[in-house]
């Protein structure tokens, strides 16, 4: 009777939409917790943290292009290509270090590592202010690319810590947003700092480097002490609260160990599966047309 039923529910998805809430129902009322105020609590604490993270990390990322209406190629003697190669040389790190970060963020623990390499790109960021020719600009983008890489796959897999994954596209989707918001912001933020231009002997285009490589530096350590490991860690989730993010998450994603903690095993067979090689592929390409440039 219940293999069957669990077959009917895996053929049709609305049958297994209706029992998944009903569970997620009967948890709440077991736990004595409304688990749409949980999930809003949670959004109240972690989102606007990881939207900024993000918002950070994009303006940190681009702030080069408005460096360069402050006399950036001036200052650094650029020529020819230079000032496209030290732009586009950050994506080559970007790119082959996102998969070690996310390896190494569940055993390292995801507050203590996101905590690590937002710090360091926030120093990376604000030192690219003080460089003094082509050589140190591309090795400091090199660098950044490197530490950066980790973020948004970083924050991919944390928010699934968390979230189900009904819930998970909408807060993902979140970080898209902080990319448009930091869009707007950084030609507003760089045409005001671009004005500090003479100040202590320094161009414009150091102290937009400077100043918005500061606030990822603090950020860093509002990171480490305001972001939890996970729910079991969660400094603002009741005893309650708690028992219900693990069942939450157990419903979710099973209840095997690889569920909870980085496996060889698992990882293995996402290297295997042809599947995930042409998602890389199409995803690849979609990410050159969006960043690729004339």
């Amino acid at each position: 009777m219940a293999s069957g039923t669990r077959k009917s529910f895996d053929s049709d998805p609305e049958p297994a939409r209706i029992a998944e809430g009903a569970v997620a129902h009967d948890e709440s009322m077991n736990f004595g917790v409304d688990e749409r105020k949980l999930v809003r609590k949670v959004d109240l604490h972690l989102i606007p943290l990881v939207m900024l993270l993000y918002t950070f990390s994009f303006l940190d990322r681009v702030n080069i292009g408005n460096a360069r209406l402050y006399g950036l190629e001036e200052d650094l003697g650029l020529v020819g290509n230079q000032f496209q190669i030290a732009v586009s040389i950050l994506f080559v790190t970007y790119v082959l270090f996102e998969l070690p970060s996310n390896l190494v963020l569940k055993p390292i623990g995801p507050q203590r590592w996101l905590a690590f390499i937002v710090f360091v790109w926030g120093v990376i960021a604000l030192a690219t202010g003080l460089v003094n020719n082509f050589e140190s600009l591309v090795a400091l983008r090199v660098l950044l690319g490197a530490f950066e890489a980790g973020l948004f796959p970083g924050l991919n897999l944390y928010l699934t810590f968390f979230y189900t994954k009904r819930e998970l596209a909408l807060r993902v989707g979140y970080l898209f947003v902080s990319a448009a918001v930091a869009g707007a912001l950084g030609g507003l933020l760089a045409y005001g700092i671009g004005h500090l231009g003479g100040v202590r002997g320094m161009s414009g285009w150091r102290w937009i480097m400077i100043i918005e490589g500061i606030p990822t530096v603090l950020l860093a350590f509002f990171v480490y002490f305001l972001l939890p490991n996970d729910p079991e860690h969660a400094y603002f989730l009741t005893p309650d609260e708690k028992k219900l993010m693990a069942a939450r998450h157990r419903r979710q994603y099973g209840y095997t160990e690889s569920a909870k903690q980085f496996s060889k095993k698992d990882m293995m067979k996402a290297f295997k599966d042809w599947k995930v090689w042409v998602f890389c592929i199409g995803q690849f390409g979609a990410d050159t047309m969006l960043y690729g440039r004339c």
